[in-house]
């Protein structure tokens, strides 16, 4: 149908609402004005040809366009309703040619002109599509280490949201509502993001969620100032630990350690012989001057390294029957097994020393701790 804009503009004089329906197309040619309200709806494209402008005065729904196709063609100022708006109703914004005719608003989405009249369309000025887009959602893992305070709030990816700039912008740019929600605290695990009150535009059918996880994990720490205690040679390998404190921590919490023990490398007699700890693990803090008490789930640690002590040689050592030879002036070792050996500081021995200990040039019944050499053996003070 060819609308006859004289025609029109008497039939919708001020006040006066006047409908002009079709089977198929309805194409508008030359400029209309009316001072009422005009409503065109075409079974199938709804044209305006170059020159074909609208304008009315009316207040309201002043301007309803309908059909499966808009056709503009008539530029950026198509249509003029001052005091009022005009809606244009098609079946999906692909397909059309909108001309530049921006509308400023959002589109309506899953509306007909049949199942929506103008009155249920939002106000302004309005495309109103019978496409019902679906949106889906999908969570952004996230994850920090510890530093005390909540993760972020947590983001997404939708898909589907309609480009606006792929129609030159006619209509705005749709957005989501709402937010995504996590139980999330500040203290170490794994938190659930959960869809929340995130949605798809009014009119989009909200499609699947994909969730995910915020994760929080523990700190390291370190253990500063521990140190292992030299001591004499007892046949074993165990090294006493003390000292040690927690260093990085967030925010001046405190942290205790407890379960640590200490191992020298072997058992023998040696000076800077490392020590390895093992067994340390963190405890909940109790707080402190200028701190407050940690929880250890919060944070890790790394077993401390580079700890050394001594072994010092052991004087009243024995190894059965194998009996290590000395001199007034030094022992002289030889190992008591294949795992085992003597390892002595230099020591002198006096005549008397050894009788006291039942040895010497003059043996009694007691079985000797070690063989002397007479020759080096030294008078006994006050005996020259």
């Amino acid at each position: 149908a060819n609308v006859n804009p004289a025609l029109l503009a008497n039939a919708a004089g001020p006040g006066a609402t006047v409908t002009l329906q079709a089977t198929n197309n309805i194409t508008v040619n030359s400029a209309i004005n009316v001072a009422g309200k005009l409503n065109l709806l075409a079974g199938n494209s709804m044209t305006l040809d170059a020159g074909g402008t609208i304008t009315s005065t009316a207040t309201g729904d002043a301007l309803v366009l309908s059909g499966n196709t808009f056709v503009n063609n008539a530029g950026s100022n198509a249509l003029t309703a001052a005091n009022g708006r005009w809606l244009v109703y098609s079946n999906a914004p692909a397909g059309n040619t909108f001309g530049g005719l921006a509308s400023g608003n959002n589109a309506v989405w899953n509306a007909t002109y049949a199942g929506n009249a103008p009155a249920t369309i939002a106000s302004g000025n309005r495309y109103v599509f019978a496409q019902q887009p679906t949106v889906a959602i999908t969570a952004n893992a996230q994850t920090k280490v510890y530093d005390g305070t909540a993760s972020a709030a947590p983001t997404y990816t939708s898909t589907a949201l309609v480009n606006a700039a792929s129609f030159g912008n006619v209509f705005t740019q749709d957005t989501m509502t709402g937010a995504l929600a996590t139980s999330a605290s500040a203290n170490v695990g794994s938190y659930a993001i959960t869809q929340g009150t995130l949605a798809g535009p009014t009119g989009y059918f909200s499609g699947t969620y994909t969730g995910a996880n915020s994760d929080i994990t523990a700190k390291a720490v370190t253990i500063t100032g521990m140190v292992a205690t030299s001591r004499t040679y007892n046949g074993n390998d165990v090294a006493a630990l003390t000292g040690g404190t927690v260093a990085g921590t967030v925010g001046g919490e405190t942290l205790t350690f407890s379960g640590q023990s200490g191992q020298f490398n072997d058992k023998n007699a040696g000076t800077g012989k490392a020590v390895t700890v093992t067994g340390l693990t963190l405890a909940d803090g109790t707080g402190g001057t200028g701190g407050t008490g940690g929880l250890a789930s919060n944070y890790s640690v790394t077993q401390p390294v580079g700890i050394t002590a001594d072994i010092m040689p052991s004087p009243d050592a024995t190894c059965g029957s194998n009996t290590p030879f000395f001199s007034a002036s030094s022992w002289v070792a030889s190992p008591c097994n294949a795992d085992d050996a003597f390892s002595r500081a230099a020591q002198k021995l006096t005549a008397s020393t050894a009788a006291l200990h039942g040895v010497g040039t003059a043996r009694s019944a007691m079985t000797p701790l070690f063989r002397i050499d007479p020759a080096l053996l030294e008078p006994a003070e006050g005996s020259k």
